[in-house]
């Protein structure tokens, strides 16, 4: 998959047909960083993710090659009319580096924003260097806020104005 272009991915909304390829996906992530799911708080989520996330205004969405594998994974839930959280945001080790996370994260920002969303917060762990790296590059700024997840150290939070 080294060969693997950006060009060559589609993205698509999740079902709750894809929860084990997500969970497989999410669980192999996680432990890259010696981390563990969380399958009573932080992956809870990913049981029902179409009640979870399209019942409530938000979105799940899965990044695929031409092959139906499953290269990442982010979604959206709403916290109330204003402010929502980008969640699960994740991609295969085997294609990062190529810009990819990027693409997922600047299609996260735009479909929130079609959405009506004014911010965006997410929560993440110190050891996701690249993540961390990601989000502050695209303009996510350090925020006081108690993480929700018990795994979570920060919390950043990005203004949604059309003129980015």
């Amino acid at each position: 998959m080294n060969d693997l272009k950006i060009e060559d991915v589609r993205v698509r909304s999740a079902t709750n047909q894809d929860k084990n390829k997500i969970i497989s996906l999410v669980t192999d992530i996680l432990s890259e960083f010696a981390l563990q799911p969380e399958f009573e708080n932080a992956e809870s989520d990913l049981i029902d993710i179409e009640a979870t996330y399209f019942q409530t205004g938000g979105f799940f969405k899965v990044v695929e090659d031409n092959n139906n594998h499953l290269l990442g994974t982010f979604a959206v839930s709403p916290i109330d009319e204003n402010t929502c959280k980008l969640r699960k945001m994740y991609l295969a080790p085997q294609v990062r580096g190529i810009g990819l996370g990027r693409k997922m994260l600047e299609r996260a920002i735009r479909d929130a924003r079609k959405s009506g969303f004014k911010t965006m917060i997410l929560e993440t762990m110190p050891v996701m260097k690249n993540a961390v790296r990601l989000y502050t590059r695209r303009g996510f700024k350090l925020i006081k806020k108690q993480p929700e997840s018990p795994r979570c150290e920060l919390v950043f939070a990005l203004t949604l104005t059309e003129d980015e």
